[in-house]
């Protein structure tokens, strides 16, 4: 069988992975964040500044821009002054963008988890860890949340909105799907490489985000009520 099927929006033919596809991909990055727990350390020791350095490192601290509100208000802006036929489809895209962070930074007031830039100032954590499961600092449970930045490590806020994001443009806009997908790795990446964040932080949000966006994009319950909204059938 097919993995794209064609469905009908509110306003237009679109097309759309099949949600068990969805399912199936937010189930291997999630297995994939768990595994890679024990390839945290090692991975990030080969992220030094001496390695990848100048253009490259450079690229990647701006792509740091794809994964800001700043990136989203401006694509939002494009869209609604270049393509005005599709105005009414901004409504999914920020929800698309908005509730995979907000799913994530729910996670995060739970589990303590410290980022690897926590590891570099020696008043805050004296060495840095010989076992990833030093970073994990348990549960916080009684009504104390976990609000430190510096230990809001798990799961990562950007490499979710990026993510959102990014499904929700390749799905607006399919021709640039390789576009925004590259543009969403890279800004993945740059939370790595500038040890933002440890590399299954990372897994687990894009997980968290293709289980959200990629259900918002659907042509049912949510979706199907948002497409009522984006226009009249198309026969």
């Amino acid at each position: 069988m097919s993995l794209i099927r064609h469905f009908t929006t509110r306003s237009q033919f679109r097309t759309a992975v099949r949600f068990r596809w969805v399912v199936m991909a937010s189930l291997l990055f999630a297995i994939l964040a768990a595994y890679w727990t024990y390839f945290d350390i090692a991975t990030l020791q080969l992220m030094r500044p001496d390695v990848l350095r100048g253009d490259i490192r450079r690229m990647l601290k701006l792509s740091e821009f794809f994964a800001h509100g700043m990136s989203v208000v401006v694509v939002m802006w494009a869209t609604w002054v270049m393509t005005p036929q599709y105005r009414r489809h901004l409504v999914r895209l920020v929800m698309c963008v908005v509730w995979p962070p907000l799913v994530v930074h729910g996670i995060k007031t739970f589990v303590v988890r410290l980022r690897p830039t926590s590891y570099l100032d020696q008043q805050l954590v004296p060495h840095y860890p010989t076992s990833i499961l030093e970073t994990w600092q348990g549960f916080v449970f009684g009504g104390q949340w976990n609000v430190v930045y510096q230990s809001q490590s798990f799961p990562s806020a950007h490499a979710a909105m990026v993510w959102g994001f990014a499904i929700a443009m390749c799905w607006l806009f399919p021709k640039g799907k390789y576009l925004f997908i590259c543009l969403a790795c890279l800004s993945s990446f740059q939370r790595i490489v500038f040890q933002a964040h440890w590399p299954s932080d990372v897994f687990a949000a894009i997980a968290v985000a293709i289980l959200i966006a990629g259900g918002l994009v659907q042509n049912w319950g949510l979706g199907y009520l948002l497409g009522k909204f984006e226009g009249g059938e198309t026969k």
